[in-house]
């Protein structure tokens, strides 16, 4: 048998963290390679090892601007929103290195396009500018076409959209309400409930999880928390305020007990283990950057800064102590909205570019 040393390095310095002699049953030219993981079974492992966070591909399109109101993927596709263009656009990005828009929807029926949640084969989209909620089949992803548009009086200026078990909640901009509608029958859905509240006003994100809605209010500072146990007759469990760190929050993205939320110039991870009395554990500063939108993938989280030229990456293994790992810059990046998903972070800038990233870990030897 030999003995060799064992030195596992930070990520952020390169600086020893901890050293140990193992012996080995095998000769002293083998190479090991290996990431190191925390197996404590605490809620998130801390991930040693970094990501790549490298050019993948972009691509230059009519379709993609700062104008763009929603990014999601789902397999090997991307699909956005944009609001200036009215238009649903799908991206082939099974080959990273060589992406292409293979479907487009545009026109009036996209009026004022605003959010949009993919789920199987199926988009679900918000266009604002004529107050209606539309299906869109995406089974082929070269013709995409719309299903079903659905309106209501309840459903005025709508903006952000979440869907669970089919069932699809709206945000109305107009009278801040939340409307929920069923969609088991995608060619004609059907209206089921709306509700209002004193802490709605002005509701840009909405995400559904695990039987619970999560809405932001720009105008109150606040999140709330809603029970959808009942489709027609949703209730709010309770609200935070915070005119501090929760300034004009968007939309926000739920993984496992911790709900994270964007604000002016600050990202937040709040503890939603408890529905009754949810708690911010932390509140990243930005340093005076704009906060465009986020992803979560792993134990990372992404931070895209519109203007500040940058995509940040902070380690979210310590909910309650992130640290920024790496800062994703070139001049004028200008990106908006960003989506995660299998090893790839995609996002869209105000010149026109949609682009993907390489967010796997690297190889240490």
């Amino acid at each position: 048998s030999s003995e060799i040393d064992i030195n596992v390095l930070s990520p952020l310095n390169n600086s020893k963290s901890r050293a140990s002699d193992v012996n080995l049953n095998w000769t002293s030219d083998k190479i090991l390679s290996f990431c190191a993981y925390d197996l404590d079974d605490s809620i998130n492992s801390t991930n040693i090892c970094k990501r790549k966070n490298t050019y993948l591909d972009n691509l230059t399109s009519g379709y993609f601007s700062s104008s763009v109101t929603g990014v999601e993927i789902q397999g090997d596709y991307a699909y956005t929103t944009s609001y200036a263009n009215d238009s649903f656009t799908i991206v082939n990005i099974s080959n990273p290195s060589d992406i292409s828009i293979v479907g487009v929807l545009s026109g009036a029926s996209l009026d004022g396009v605003s959010d949009l949640k993919i789920e199987g084969d199926y988009a679900y989209i918000t266009a604002g500018a004529i107050s209606k909620f539309l299906i869109v089949n995406i089974s082929d992803v070269e013709s995409p076409s719309i299903l079903s548009s659905f309106s209501h009086s309840s459903i005025i200026s709508p903006y952000a959209i979440a869907y669970e078990n089919d069932v699809v909640y709206i945000s109305s901009l107009a009278g801040n309400k939340i409307t929920s509608v069923n969609v088991s029958n995608r060619s004609n859905p059907s209206y089921l409930g709306d509700m209002t509240h004193s802490s709605f006003s002005i509701i840009l994100g909405l995400f559904a999880s695990s039987g619970y809605l999560y809405a932001t209010s720009l105008a109150n500072n606040s999140i709330s928390i809603i029970d959808t146990l009942q489709k027609d007759n949703l209730s709010v469990l309770s609200t935070i305020y915070d005119s501090t760190n929760l300034v004009t929050p968007n939309k926000p993205i739920k993984k496992k007990d911790y709900l994270y939320v964007i604000s002016l110039g600050k990202a937040n991870i709040i503890n939603v283990s408890n529905k009754s009395s949810p708690e911010i554990v932390s509140t990243l500063s930005l340093g005076g950057l704009q906060s465009s939108d986020l992803a979560v993938f792993e134990n990372s989280l992404y931070v895209s800064t519109g203007t500040g030229d940058s995509i940040l990456e902070f380690d979210i293994s310590n909910v309650s102590s992130p640290v920024l790992v790496e800062t994703f810059s070139e001049v004028d990046l200008d990106s908006y909205q960003i989506a995660s998903g299998e090893d790839k972070l995609a996002f869209v800038t105000s010149a026109n570019l949609f682009a993907l990233l390489d967010i796997e870990m690297e190889n240490f030897n």
